[in-house]
């Protein structure tokens, strides 16, 4: 895996994010460590989309106990109608204009996946910046998937307010794991990660069990 330190240059300073290319496992590691730690938005490109949803879909079952649901739009299908599927689907565009603060391993929030996002127009594009899910309150992390000319689609200066959101940037290379070895490194990434989704599990069911054998407490009213 290479890490390549890319740059957006908009008027003044420079934006940097960290870009990964990544066969099939580590690039599925990448999204999953970034959606953990809490980034806002991720990228993930790659030439053959039913590979590159293969990587999104297993993202999005690993992802972790605190995503409160997944919302997938492919840009392809819903065309310029595209904000308004993100109104039919309860997330907001918040009127300051700003990302909520996402903390790593916060409990509560809402993953959009937005596939094929290449074609998306700019009004699109800047609406990522600061989505709510207005039926829960919870902030929104975006993954955006798309085929090789999505890097250079973004990287422009006016998406340079949808840059500064990206911790990183994925590309896709190799494809499919073709050889034993590609196979078993992604078969011991999802495991990894599997083993991860049981444990919080226990530690909830802990938890939950502790507070129900608690005594509850008086109130005068």
């Amino acid at each position: 895996m290479q890490d390549t330190e890319g740059t957006l240059p908009p008027p003044g300073r420079r934006l940097r994010f960290s870009h990964v290319r990544a066969g099939p496992a580590r690039a599925l590691q990448a999204l999953l460590h970034a959606l953990r730690r809490g980034d806002s938005l991720v990228a993930l490109s790659a030439s053959v989309r039913s590979e590159r949803k293969a990587i999104l879909t297993q993202a999005e079952r690993l992802a972790g106990r605190y995503l409160s649901r997944t919302i997938w739009i492919n840009v392809r299908e819903v065309g310029s109608g595209f904000l308004g599927q993100l109104e039919r689907s309860g997330l907001t565009v918040q009127e300051d204009g700003r990302s909520a603060v996402l903390a790593p391993w916060q409990e509560a929030r809402t993953l959009l996946i937005v596939d094929e996002a290449e074609l998306l127009d700019n009004k699109a594009c800047r609406s990522l910046c600061a989505l709510q899910d207005r039926r829960s309150g919870n902030p929104v992390q975006v993954i955006l998937g798309g085929g090789v000319t999505l890097m250079p689609r973004l990287c422009r200066p006016e998406f340079a307010d949808l840059w500064r959101l990206v911790g990183v940037a994925v590309t896709l290379e190799g494809g499919a794991p073709r050889f034993e070895g590609e196979v078993s490194a992604l078969r011991e990434e999802i495991a990894r990660a599997e083993a991860r989704l049981r444990a919080q599990r226990r530690i909830l069911a802990i938890f939950a069990s502790d507070a129900d054998a608690a005594p509850g407490a008086e109130m005068d009213c």
